[in-house]
């Protein structure tokens, strides 16, 4: 979107942003823009083919108000399991053991259910309170990657991958493709 745009969608991570793949019967940090479509990515404790790659040039006001239509920065300080501070959307699922009260409440209201994935639950990063508004003002090319779901979601169903050594969100290929309004790659 253009820079008058302030919408920011679900789950997407910025361009830079290493997943962790199998290639060659090894695990790599590839950055998410040189993933392909039939890439396996690590989602928890199996690997599964991506099936959709998006891309979307979003705007980021810089502003530091806690809010859906901005990119966060996550630190290491922040999330320990980062080996590489990550900037994301505002509405990256962040996949936590547990969560506080109200920040699931917050969740439910706004997704209007809490999520699951891999036995953890799924808390939006501006609804984190260690996720910072990133700061600096600009576009940002920014990405989200569908792998396949076998069960009975077909294409509904939502996994993690790890970007940047952080189990996040990924989303289903049926939104990807026919809601998201990015550009599959």
């Amino acid at each position: 979107m253009n820079n008058g745009s302030h919408y920011v969608f679900p789950t997407s991570v910025k361009e830079g942003t290493k997943i962790l793949k199998l290639h060659n019967g090894q695990e790599v940090y590839v950055p998410i823009e040189y993933l392909q479509k039939g890439d396996f990515i690590k989602t928890g404790n199996t690997y599964k083919v991506i099936t959709i790659i998006g891309k979307m040039v979003v705007y980021n006001s810089g502003n530091q108000e806690r809010t859906k239509d901005c990119l966060y920065h996550l630190t290491k300080k922040n999330y320990p399991e980062l080996f590489e501070d990550m900037i994301v959307s505002s509405c990256t699922s962040i996949s936590v053991s547990k969560s506080m009260h109200n920040q699931r409440n917050n969740t439910a209201e706004y997704l209007k259910h809490v999520s699951t994935i891999e036995d953890k639950y799924s808390l939006l990063a501006y609804l984190d309170e260690r996720a910072i508004p990133y700061e600096k003002a600009g576009t940002y090319t920014m990405y989200q990657i569908a792998v396949q779901h076998i069960g009975n979601s077909g294409n509904n169903g939502n996994n993690g991958m790890y970007a940047n050594g952080l189990f996040v969100g990924t989303v289903n290929a049926n939104w990807l493709q026919t809601i998201s309004r990015m550009t599959i790659v």
